[in-house]
């Protein structure tokens, strides 16, 4: 391995260029689930399927060092311990264009790596927080965790209680029987809904870190 390419794999790059031009895939927005052990995927191809692994350690040794690093230096040491590898993808770039030609025709960094991290937190319920992180072959990010970064919020590793996010939800006039969750503008959100009238409904987000509302919007009932 030459200088020139073990300088490069030193660091991770972010390459958030994945213009991908055509509707054969779908590269679908980053979610958590709660309760449910399932990550949401990105199809890139209706006729390939890429290979699945469980171990970490199918990554080549200067990847997982180098994601470990990233991860430390984005999130913080205090919620990197936090989570944990849950398994992704391999995508194989020729066996994928031998499936679908049309693939060469993409404008885009080729992705080789899929994985899936997830968080889980007994003092706020969280049994299952997942996000994605995107590499190419090299190990440079395609797409990077939604997981919050510690430089933009510096209460990332701290959970509140589950009875008091509860508590809070309930001030704030919303119902507490069931609510979703997910991940936005760098919070752990707890996500509450509350039924306006026949056509639509409010949602409430409230970071698990700190209580506050992070969001309102509104949405149509189904």
């Amino acid at each position: 391995m030459t200088l020139t390419k073990i300088g490069m794999l030193k660091k991770l790059q972010l390459r958030c260029v994945f213009a991908l031009c055509c509707c054969a895939i779908s590269f679908s927005s980053l979610v958590a689930q709660n309760g449910t052990k399932r990550c949401k995927t990105t199809t890139y191809s209706l006729r390939y399927s890429p290979e699945k692994f469980q171990e970490i350690n199918v990554l080549p040794e200067y990847i997982q060092r180098s994601l470990s690093e990233h991860l430390t230096q984005k999130l913080g040491a205090a919620l990197a311990e936090k989570i944990h590898f849950d398994g992704g993808e391999i995508i194989n770039y020729k066996q994928l264009v031998q499936a679908d030609p049309q693939v060469k025709q993409y404008k885009w960094v080729a992705p080789k790596y899929d994985l899936r991290y997830v968080l889980s937190d007994t003092c706020s319920a969280i049994r299952y927080c997942c996000s994605r992180i995107v590499l190419d072959s090299l190990g440079n990010i395609i797409v990077d965790t939604e997981f919050p970064a510690l430089s933009k919020n510096k209460y990332n590793s701290i959970f509140i209680s589950n009875e008091k996010l509860i508590e809070i939800a309930r001030k704030l006039g919303l119902q507490t029987a069931s609510y979703g969750l997910g991940i936005a503008k760098n919070h752990i959100v707890f996500i509450f809904s509350l039924k306006k009238n026949n056509t639509t409904m409010t949602f409430t987000e409230i970071s698990v870190h700190t209580g506050e509302i992070i969001r309102k919007y509104k949405g149509s009932v189904n």
